[in-house]
């Protein structure tokens, strides 16, 4: 996988990802509402705070994925991670998440990284666990899409627990 950065002509791409107000919640947080729109891309591209890529698949050039990095708290926070639906279940988010996260502790002298997720998206969370990421602080937030509550979850990552959790994958493994 390669990280590209978040250009104007991957706004329709992007955009076409989110079907329904829930979906693009999930993905965006309050940042966007439904339905996702060239404004709102323009105004989130702009944004000189937010450090946007897209992931293409290295062997087919395919756009397989959208996240982001930003500092709008004291620690770097990795956000809008998604990877398209028909691609789900091969790695890709793990992956993501580890470049990502290696580029961030390569590029700045930090020693800790930060995400959210909702406590529904287990799928996610278990991703971000593989990673070396584990939960830190919850948090309820109140949506006004379909009128339900959804807990988020910080989720946190030493430099120190990357470390251990990349030497993990290169060890030998016998069965």
């Amino acid at each position: 996988m390669l990280l590209s950065p978040f250009k104007v002509e991957h706004f329709p791409l992007l955009s076409s990802w989110f079907e329904t107000a829930k979906n693009l919640y999930v993905f965006g947080g309050p940042q966007f509402t439904f339905p996702l729109d060239e404004q709102q891309l323009q105004a989130y591209s702009a944004d000189q705070d937010k450090h946007a890529y897209c992931a293409v698949d290295k062997t087919s050039n395919e756009t397989v994925g959208h996240c982001e990095f930003n500092y709008s708290e004291e620690i770097p926070t990795l956000s809008r991670l998604f990877i398209t639906a028909k691609r789900r279940g091969e790695g890709l988010g793990e992956e993501l998440v580890r470049m990502m996260s290696q580029m961030l502790f390569e590029k700045e002298q930090i020693h800790e990284i930060q995400l959210y997720v909702f406590e529904f998206n287990t799928a996610a969370r278990k991703c971000y666990e593989k990673v070396g990421f584990t939960i830190r602080q919850k948090e309820t937030t109140y949506l006004k899409v379909e009128g339900e509550v959804w807990t988020r979850l910080k989720m946190k990552l030493t430099r120190k627990e990357f470390e251990m959790s990349q030497a993990e994958l290169s060890e030998p493994s016998f069965t």
